[in-house]
C-alpha cells in the first residue's frame, strides 16, 4: 500500500502547477463532502466511482471499460490519502489569483 501511495504521489508531483492546484481543490472537495455520508450516503469510494473516468481519462487508444476499475482504484487511493499525496501548501497561490 504504502509502494502504491509513493507511486501516486511521484505522479502527481509531476503536474503542472495549475493541475496539481486544481485536484488538491477537486479532492478537498469531495473529501470534505464524504464526511457528510450521513446525508450523502456517499463515501470516498463512492465518489471515486463518480469522479474517476472524470478525474483519469484513458488515452483514446484504451477501452474505457478496461480503464474505469484502475481510474476508480486510483481516485480512492488518492481520496483516502489526499494530505499526505497531494500536499496543501500550493493551493494557497491558486485561491490568490484574481479570479476568485
Amino acid at each position: 500500500m504504502a509502494e502504491c501511495i509513493g507511486m501516486i504521489q511521484t505522479i502527481i508531483d509531476d503536474l503542472p502547477s495549475a493541475n496539481y492546484n486544481v485536484l488538491r481543490c477537486i479532492c478537498d472537495h469531495l473529501v470534505q463532502a464524504s464526511t457528510h455520508e450521513d446525508i450523502t450516503n456517499m463515501a470516498e469510494g463512492n465518489f471515486a466511482i463518480c469522479f474517476g473516468q472524470t478525474i483519469l481519462t484513458p488515452p483514446h487508444d484504451q477501452a474505457a471499460i478496461m480503464a474505469t476499475g484502475y481510474a476508480n482504484r486510483f481516485v480512492n487511493l488518492l481520496l483516502n490519502n489526499v494530505s499526505s499525496v497531494v500536499p496543501p501548501a500550493l493551493t494557497a497561490s491558486f485561491f490568490a489569483h484574481p479570479f476568485f
